[in-house]
């Protein structure tokens, strides 16, 4: 169990990782020229949720075609992905894929998990 300091503690570095994930994402958007204006879309969504329902940062990851969007975040953030999902193909008129977890390569090889 955490006591207060351990949890404002924790709750700082997160907010820290996810302005990290932001403004790599923005370095990439503006800096660079790259991504796509969904990919963008999707981040401001989740921007827009917040710290306050466990989402703390996103970014584009890889291009090609449009990318894909990695999104740090903790537990609660988890049972919102289906409502974050309708409401980006609401918005953009594409069906997004939700991929949770981690791929069998990482299973064969571990994982490594961050607690902080």
């Amino acid at each position: 169990h955490l006591d207060a300091w351990e949890r404002a503690h924790r709750e700082s570095d997160l907010l820290a990782c996810g302005q990290i994930m932001l403004a790599s994402h923005a370095g990439y958007r503006d800096d660079l020229g790259l991504g796509a204006a969904e990919t963008d879309l999707l981040v401001d969504l989740i921007t827009a949720r917040g710290p306050e329902r466990g989402f703390y940062g996103a970014r584009t990851s890889g291009g090609g075609c449009g990318g894909s969007v990695v999104v740090f975040g903790d537990e609660r953030m988890t049972e919102q992905l289906d409502d974050l999902a309708a409401e980006y193909a609401a918005r953009s008129g594409e069906t997004p894929a939700v991929l949770s977890g981690s791929s069998d390569g990482a299973e064969a090889c571990g994982v490594h998990e961050v607690i902080l």
